[in-house]
């Protein structure tokens, strides 16, 4: 009897055994995890990044074979402006899906024609310089984005401008990547003529 209770005992972890295996798990835990969510956010950011650099090759490409920013088959837009271009760009075959991302709501490829007002959403001096922005009556092709926390619109501007064009003010109207005010959209130049 005496060795069959020994046999168990020297089985069993006695209960600083156990705590010890517990605040192993618990500093593993605390050093990994933070950096588990980071790595997620990361690929968020590289998402957004890869989709935009998608269709701006697609947009190239369908201005290579048709000479301009239209409709399915080159047709000329009847409006000026087109909030689906990406799903032209889909029935042509040069974007695999239509444009998506992982950070804030309603990814849209517009077609529009640029102003000369920094902050609406349609006018982008592309070298910091206002002075130099995209003359207004271009038509541009652009990406917005909706619903874009201000941290992640600062961190999208960041890796497409460049920290030398991120700004830590809440608006950015300069660059590639402007998102003037909270809640309203950012977006992303592609192209223009």
């Amino acid at each position: 009897m005496k060795t069959n209770l020994q046999s168990r005992k020297a089985e069993a972890f006695t209960l600083i055994e156990m705590v010890g295996v517990l605040a192993v798990i618990a500093l593993l835990a605390a050093i990994l995890v933070p950096k588990v969510f980071s790595a997620i956010n990361n690929a968020r950011y590289a998402n957004t990044v890869s989709s935009i650099n998608a269709v701006k090759t697609a947009a190239t490409d369908y201005f290579g074979k048709y000479g301009r920013f239209g409709e399915i088959g080159g047709v000329r837009m009847t409006t000026t402006i087109s909030n689906t271009w990406d799903k032209v760009l889909v029935a042509e075959n040069f974007l695999e899906r239509p444009f998506d991302t992982r950070l804030g709501d309603a990814p849209a490829i517009k077609v529009v024609a640029s102003s000369a007002t920094l902050g609406d959403g349609t006018c982008f001096a592309l070298n910091g310089v206002a002075a130099n922005a995209i003359a207004a009556g271009s038509t541009v092709v652009v990406a917005t984005i909706a619903n874009v926390e201000m941290a992640d619109a600062m961190e999208l501007s960041k890796r497409i401008d460049g920290d030398t064009m991120s700004t830590t003010n809440i608006a950015d109207t300069l660059g590639r990547v402007t998102y003037p005010a909270a809640g309203t959209p950012v977006t992303i130049y592609l192209l223009h003529r």
